[in-house]
Parts: structure tokens; sequence; C-alpha cells
């Protein structure tokens, strides 16, 4: 099954299969978008002039890059650390010319046992091909709560709020 999914990352989705920015070629977009991220490998900074348009701005809550140039270099580090972790896709929207994916990344320890989750979602902007995408993700959740002194901290910022 991974070996097909990887094949179908190679194939490109042809420009103009649909009209541009319309609910059909939204689709196909985060269809190819949701299979590019089911394991995370290097093959992920592969080929994404077939997913991103040449000048696409990404934003998540730690990075802002623009260009595709900038995105392949922070698909390239994102998958050296998160190598053989995976995305879980658990709903999506697609309106013509945007989408939304919510997601579940699944955290693996070093034996390739589940470690831990976090959700969050991915909004798409799409013409011919993604032009913008912000992912939303807690990064508390993600990453603060897991660090020994930052969680303490979080911890006592929350129940201060509560």
């Amino acid at each position: 099954m991974v070996a097909a999914l990887l094949v179908s990352l190679a194939v490109a989705v042809p420009v103009g299969a649909a009209d541009a920015g319309s609910r059909e070629r939204t689709q196909e977009m985060v269809d190819a978008f949701k299979a590019r991220f089911v394991t995370i490998t290097p093959a992920l900074a592969e080929n994404l002039e077939r997913l991103y348009t040449e000048d696409v701005r990404f934003r998540d809550p730690i990075s802002e890059v623009t260009g595709l140039v900038e995105l392949r270099r922070y698909f390239e580090r994102f998958a050296e650390v998160s190598a053989g972790n995976r995305f879980e896709i658990t709903d999506e929207i697609v309106q013509p010319g945007q989408a939304a994916v919510f997601w579940t990344m699944v955290l693996l320890d070093d034996e390739g046992k589940e470690k831990r989750r976090f959700q969050g979602m991915s909004h798409m902007k799409v013409r011919d091909r993604i032009y913008e995408e912000r992912d939303y993700f807690d990064l508390g959740e993600a990453v603060y709560d897991h660090v020994p002194v930052v969680s303490w901290f979080t911890r006592l910022v929350r129940s201060r709020l509560d």
C-alpha cells in the first residue's frame, strides 16, 4: 500500500484537468495533498511543483516561508526530524478554490510505537495548484507540553487562567 502511495505521488495531476479554482480542481489538489502526507519520508519534499505554485506562501505556528524553493527546504528539514511519523486525515471541507483538511499527527518512538498524537488542520487556497497553505495546531500540545521545564511553566500559566 505504501508503495502504491509513493507511486501516486510521482504521478502529476494534469494542470487544466479541471478549471483553475474549480471545486473539481480543488478536490484533485486535496487528494494529492492527503496522499503526500500519509507517511513522512524524504519523498515529502520531491515534486512539490505538482502540488504547489512557484510563489506559494506557507505558514504554521513555527514558520513562514514564501516560494517553492523555501517550501522544499522546509519539507526537507521536516522530513529529517519527523521521518516515519504519519498523518491521519480525519475530515475535509472542499469548496471552489479553497479547502480545509483536518488531521491528527501520529508521533512514533524509536521502536515505531505510538508515542503521542496532536490534532491540526491545513487551510489551502487553490487555483491550478495550491498557492497558499496555513497550518493550524496547538504548539503547546505539539511541542511545549513535552519539554520538562516549559511544560511545568505552561501548566502553571493554564492553572492561573482557569
